[in-house]
């Protein structure tokens, strides 16, 4: 819990760049989302949809890291601790790759609003 809230902010700062495109910039992005987003206590409804983005792709990650260690016969590897796995570089790609898997699927399947999302000026 004591870094989960950074892990939700760098999915959230990575979805929005890959919503806008990277040719747009982190200020220009920031500047058209921060009146629109809310607030952790106050979400807008583009702030709830970016947290259930978030939080899915972090649940399901932890669940399919859990999973795995449950399957495997021999534990030939660390169970997995989220305390400490969400303090590596290693877990942070790990959530990037799964974060653009969702995305994409999303997209596809017509559940990612965004209809939500503020044009750039």
């Amino acid at each position: 819990m004591r870094y989960a809230k950074w892990f939700i902010v760098g999915i959230l700062g990575w979805l929005a760049k890959k919503q806008y495109g990277p040719e747009a910039s982190y200020p220009a992005i920031a500047k058209v989302l921060y009146p629109v987003i809310g607030d952790f206590e106050s979400p807008s409804e583009l702030g709830k949809h970016m947290l259930d983005f978030a939080f899915n792709v972090i649940e399901e990650y932890t669940d399919e890291q859990t999973r795995r260690d449950e399957d495997e016969e021999e534990q030939k590897r660390d169970e997995f601790d989220p305390a400490l796995a969400y303090r590596q570089d290693r877990t942070w790609g790990n959530l990037r790759r799964k974060a653009l898997r969702n995305y994409k699927r999303e997209k596809e399947d017509g559940r990612f609003r965004s209809d939500l999302f503020p044009k750039l000026s």
